[in-house]
């Protein structure tokens, strides 16, 4: 797990973990937090996220799109996730708890 940055919807960057190989996927849009930079975690937060489905066995994946500027986001119709490439067949924006 790798320390990274999700920004909102409303441009404000939030510390969270997310996994090395995702952010290594420049398509997702993951930045490195500035150094000694507190982890926030979602909080009430559900993140926007890609969803997929593998043309070859028919299961699907979810990947969490870090920036709505992001390949994945924006233009990209694939993704890749455990060395599988996912097709794109739906994207869901941010969901935010109003209480709790």
């Amino acid at each position: 797990m790798k320390n990274a940055v999700y920004f909102r919807d409303d441009a404000v960057a939030v510390n969270v973990r997310t996994d090395d190989a995702d952010f290594a996927n420049g398509d997702l849009g993951w930045t490195a937090p500035a150094a000694g930079s507190v982890h926030q975690g979602y909080g009430a937060l559900k993140p926007r996220r890609a969803f997929g489905v593998d043309p070859l066995t028919g299961k699907g994946r979810s990947v969490i799109v870090a920036d709505i500027a992001a390949n994945l986001w924006t233009t990209a119709t694939a993704f890749t996730k455990g060395g599988v490439t996912y097709d794109v067949t739906s994207r869901r924006g941010e969901l935010r708890h109003l209480t709790r």
